[in-house]
């Protein structure tokens, strides 16, 4: 059974000064070959492999930079992965035991024990929120089902206190960018009547959709989640008319110029989602993406 760590994590900071990158990794493996992976999309891209010694020793590393983002370790055998972040700092050591992974720990960064310190507290808080939401299910009576909401309650706004604290205690730090980009687009306040209000609280929820997110950052292409929330967003939030998504596209791709992995992701998968459409007239998308952008030779990385 594959067991992986994993935190939902969104935005972090890209700078970083060193030219070369070296992760250490002590396991209870002593054979076999682990991989240093980072996220693209929803698969695991291999940076880095190397066999693991008798005392579980293995070591990746390169005369390269790392860019910033959600990195993952991927065991002997290829069943267990355990994630992790690669920021600024570069010299990292990991120590962890496959039957615990939960309790893995990175040394070598300032920004990881913050992280592991959040690990923690979200272990301990989501093993609580399960409880309450069994104890629910379970309830005989509706003083119980009463109960047990109120406990789901308490833990979930512990949690969001808890998110809140570091964001507002450590402003700077990549969890902090982090957080801000986990939370969902803010919802309207306003109360529905007319169909006057309904466009309104749409247009609120589509204009806070990408809070927290900033498409001039190559390193949020290097998450489980930014692919997710492309296809929610062009399938399900935007207006589906050809003319409402093109100048939507034009302006993403516009602020991703900047980032070359960013706008190359972001130009790949539009091209993709639109080469063949789901609604008729959808098409006017890929000649448009065609048009201003592949024939003009900006894409070199395709072949013909």
């Amino acid at each position: 059974m594959k067991k992986s760590i994993f935190f939902p994590l969104l935005l972090i900071t890209c700078v970083g000064y060193a030219q070369t990158f070296k992760v250490t990794l002590q396991s209870n493996f002593n054979s076999g070959i682990a991989y240093l992976t980072h996220y693209m999309g929803g698969s695991l891209n291999v940076d880095d492999s190397t066999e693991v010694s008798s005392q579980g020793l293995a070591i990746f590393q390169g005369n390269k930079k790392l860019p910033s983002g959600i990195y993952a370790i991927v065991f002997p055998g290829k069943r267990l992965t355990a994630d992790f972040l690669i920021g600024e700092e570069q010299e990292l050591r990991i120590e962890a035991d496959s039957n615990n992974l939960l309790q893995m720990k990175v040394s070598g960064s300032k920004e990881q024990e913050l992280f592991y310190a959040y690990q923690q507290f979200v272990a301990s808080k989501g093993k609580q929120l399960n409880e309450a939401r069994q104890a629910y299910n379970n309830a005989k009576n509706a003083a119980d089902s009463a109960l047990q909401e109120q406990n789901f309650v308490r833990h979930n706004g512990e949690l969001n206190a808890y998110r809140a604290t570091i964001i507002e205690s450590q402003p700077q730090s990549m969890l902090a960018i982090i957080l801000n980009a986990m939370r969902e687009p803010a919802l309207p306040s306003k109360v529905a009547v007319t169909r006057k209000d309904s466009v309104e609280n749409y247009q609120f929820y589509k204009s806070h959709y990408w809070d927290g997110i900033g498409f001039m950052d190559d390193c949020v292409v290097r998450t489980p989640f930014f692919k997710t929330k492309l296809e929610r967003y062009y399938r399900d939030i935007i207006q589906q008319a050809p003319d409402s998504i093109i100048k939507d596209v034009d302006y993403k791709l516009l602020l991703a110029r900047s980032s070359p992995e960013m706008y190359k992701y972001l130009l790949n998968w539009l091209t993709d989602e639109y080469i063949n459409p789901k609604y008729m007239g959808q098409d006017a998308v890929f000649v448009h993406l065609f048009n201003k952008y592949h024939s003009k030779g900006v894409s070199s990385w395709l072949n013909e």
